[in-house]
């Protein structure tokens, strides 16, 4: 163990310390999140030099990804290593396996990935941190709650719960992984949901005393285990929302830390919902133009109108809808809002596409007619009270609207990576 920390140290990249001028103190300015949502709003630090959280992901929305994406993490670190490939940069695989979207390494055993598998990255190559470490949180054992116990890839040597999921040799992969880039970082083992804030703010805090005068650190959190729409669960099914997670991120940047979020998690991508509607509030702080931004403005309310409800839907009939053939009142809250969402992708599909790359704007313009048909032909069973017809109409939407959704959040992220400030 402290030879591979020691050969950890060694991997990781030297950083060059950088002078910058120090911004106004506590000025702080309230920024309304994209696409007129209030569940968005945030606050950003005017003098905050760091840029908005970037969020990696690789589960799908309704079962667990079966540790897909940290599988793949784990696998290219050991390829690198084997082909000399020099130091490795997890940020970047994890970006790389994102951008795939998984593959066929077990995104899900259900359904293709809704949400965005990854934020964009706006952080500025020209001003790396002056110190990195990484904080885990492997949630495996779950206690007396209706979740499956899972695998933990943290630990050096698994107990015998582990191995039917994995290979004795693949355990502990991941620790060596973020190490590669971060150093030996901490892990935290089978998490209560209300202990994880309070760790991640101690670590913040003991990072933030490290950070050399005007410079900045980087803090990559990864969180393994069971999620839904409202977070991350802990071990007695208790969430680490993503509220909290939200919160953490300004007080994060108010002490000059940078986030990178890494999650094999069930309904992953709402990590990476944050990091793009945080995106693009920075981006407005930072001068970048409105006629640059008005485009992912619209993506933006079109996601949050049309896949967020198609999202949840798709994850209270995978785990919650055992109702003896009754459709919850929460089913058909949800069932409306896909409704009402067809009228915002509507409007998206004759408002134009200024700014888009001419690829993603052919695609976008094919992908969001077969949706909003789709979407048109299957309303009615969604509405029907029969829970198995609901459930298949559920399942045929997630599949039909896939390729729009993909499309829609890749273009986010590259118009948002453009705006980006140099």
């Amino acid at each position: 163990m402290a030879k591979e920390h020691a050969a950890a140290d060694r991997q990781a990249p030297a950083v060059a310390v950088k002078t910058a001028p120090a911004g106004p103190a506590n000025d702080l300015l309230a920024l309304q999140g994209a696409a007129g949502n209030a569940a968005v709003t945030g606050l950003l630090h005017r003098s905050e030099q760091v840029a908005p959280p970037t969020v990696i992901t690789g589960s799908g929305s309704g079962a667990s990804s079966l540790r897909g994406f940290t599988r793949a993490l784990m696998q290219s670190q050991r390829q690198n290593t084997a082909r000399g490939g020099g130091a490795f940069d997890p940020v970047a695989a994890a970006e790389d396996i994102a951008h795939t979207n998984l593959g066929d390494i077990g995104q899900s055993i259900t359904a293709p990935q809704m949400l965005p598998a990854r934020s964009p990255d706006l952080r500025n190559p020209d001003d790396p941190p002056a110190v990195r470490t990484s904080l885990t949180f492997a949630a495996a054992h779950y206690r007396h709650v209706p979740l499956l116990d899972v695998a933990d890839y943290t630990r050096e040597r698994g107990g015998r719960r582990e191995h039917h999921t994995t290979q004795r040799n693949q355990v502990g992969g991941l620790n060596r992984a973020l190490a590669a880039g971060y150093g030996p970082g901490q892990v935290v083992h089978d998490p209560t949901g209300g202990a994880i804030a309070p760790r991640i703010r101690a670590e913040l805090t003991a990072l933030a005393v490290r950070i050399p005068a005007g410079q900045h650190g980087e803090l990559l959190l990864y969180f393994a285990g069971h999620g839904g729409p409202d977070g991350f669960f802990g071990v007695d099914g208790r969430p680490f929302s993503i509220d909290a997670l939200e919160a953490i991120s300004t007080e994060a940047a108010q002490q000059r830390i940078q986030l990178v979020i890494m999650g094999d998690i069930c309904s992953g991508g709402r990590l990476a919902l944050l990091a793009q509607r945080r995106s693009q509030a920075y981006l407005q702080q930072h001068g970048a133009s409105a006629a640059a931004l008005g485009t992912t403005e619209r993506l933006l309310a079109a996601q949050a109108a049309l896949i967020e409800p198609l999202d949840r839907l798709h994850y209270v009939f995978e785990h919650r809808a055992q109702l003896h053939g009754r459709i919850l009142p929460r089913l058909g809250n949800l069932v409306g809002q896909v409704r009402d969402g067809l009228a915002a992708a509507r409007v998206l599909s004759t408002a134009g596409w200024p700014g888009v790359p001419p690829e993603l704007r052919d695609r976008l313009t094919t992908e969001l007619a077969v949706a909003v048909e789709r979407i048109e032909d299957a309303y009615p069973g969604l509405v029907a009270r029969r829970l198995v017809l609901a459930g298949m109409s559920v399942d045929y939407l997630i599949r039909s609207v896939a390729a729009f959704s993909d499309t829609l959040n890749e273009t986010i992220s590259t118009l948002q990576e453009q705006a980006r400030p140099h």
